[in-house]
């Protein structure tokens, strides 16, 4: 499981870095480098990127909070630790792209905590936790498939 997330992950990399390179964005693929705390570079903005393959069906994004580990242990999520200034977040299927300012989704989460579930999901060796938010919850752009 973990190893097809990966795929699925690279993937959804390649799609957004090639997009944006074709709308003549520079483009620095920093996936590779975990201690850097986000995945590119475009132009002047730092990025996180998730591909998501249930957005079409579920009309939310999912901000992952923490990670609980069968074999024991608790990491903190991306959305509390990446370094980003933006999140790009891929609906697989369609091939959309929301951007939002990742503070904007942070501090989202923050004014609504009391009316947020927080939600799990198994992939096979962790239990990953995190929040169901609605994609038009914050201001964004998107770029649509062929735009």
């Amino acid at each position: 499981m973990f190893g097809d997330d990966l795929k699925r992950g690279k993937r959804g990399e390649n799609y957004v870095r090639d997009l944006m390179a074709r709308r003549n964005h520079k483009v620095i693929d920093v996936s590779d480098n975990y201690d850097i705390g986000f995945d590119f570079f475009v132009d002047d903005m730092k990025c996180e990127l998730k591909t998501d393959y249930v957005i079409n069906q579920s009309g939310n994004l999912f901000l992952e909070e923490y990670m609980d580990y069968f074999k024991g242990g608790r990491t903190q999520g991306w959305f509390k630790t990446s370094k980003a200034t933006h999140l790009l977040y891929l609906d697989e299927k369609s091939k959309t792209l929301y951007i939002y300012l990742l503070d904007s989704l942070r501090d989202y989460v923050k004014e609504n905590i009391g009316y947020l579930t927080l939600r799990s999901l198994d992939d096979g060796y962790k239990t990953v936790f995190g929040y169901c938010v609605p994609i038009d919850a914050v201001p964004h752009q998107t770029i649509k498939r062929g735009a």
